[in-house]
């Protein structure tokens, strides 16, 4: 991927299965088990910081098309070009910082995986992230950053640039929905399902990818 922006926040862990209908199950394999269904689709999970924690992430709709399309190939699962999102005030965006250098790791320039400035419950959490570059001024200087503040430190330093894209995306984070027993790193996907007799479109609005 050549892209100077692709905001796929990459470490592809963990499944479960929604039930749409009829709630949700735990069991031993670590996956959420459903009843009644009709038609699966598997949506890939993605890791990111959050504060120094590790948090996970659905991907589903970009404002820039080129980022869509790099997304949906590299996730295998389609994501929506959404132009209106770039329409929204940046008072209502919560921000992603995604790394073009520095320490190798996950991250969807081949480095550190992305750092996000907020989760569910804060004041400050939307799921909709305006997305910045982070690029270290000395490569040899640079390190693991897992929060914001540690990355404005940076900046203040003039350790790293940041660069503002203008570019929005739609990564709800799902912590609250996985027990800590059902993420592993053999599975890569969050399942879900839809009632029979729904039509065949997946949850964001594309066709439904074949399992």
């Amino acid at each position: 991927m050549t892209s100077v922006l692709i905001v796929t926040f990459a470490i592809l862990t963990g499944q479960l299965t929604i039930n749409q209908g009829t709630g949700l199950e735990v069991t031993q394999s670590s996956v959420l088990k459903t009843t009644a269904t009709n038609v699966s689709i598997n949506i890939p999970l993605t890791k990111g910081y959050e504060d120094g924690n590790e948090i996970f992430f659905i991907t589903t709709d970009s404002s820039d098309e080129r980022v869509a399309q790099q997304e949906t190939e590299f996730l295998g699962f389609s994501v929506n070009f959404s132009p209106l999102l770039s329409q929204i005030p940046e008072a209502s965006l919560s921000q992603a910082y995604v790394f073009t250098n520095g320490i190798s790791g996950e991250g969807p320039f081949g480095f550190q995986i992305p750092v996000l400035s907020a989760k569910p419950g804060d004041s400050n959490y939307s799921p909709l992230l305006h997305v910045n570059t982070a690029t270290w001024r000395d490569n040899s200087s640079s390190k693991i950053l897992k929060s914001v503040q540690d990355i404005l430190d940076a900046e203040k330093n003039s350790d790293l640039t940041i660069n503002k894209t203008g570019i929005v995306v739609n990564h709800p984070v799902i912590n609250d929905m996985i027990p800590n027993s059902s993420i592993t790193n053999e599975s890569s996907s969050l399942n879900t399902t839809i009632p029979e007799g729904l039509p065949p479109q997946s949850i964001n609005g594309s066709n439904i990818p074949k399992i």
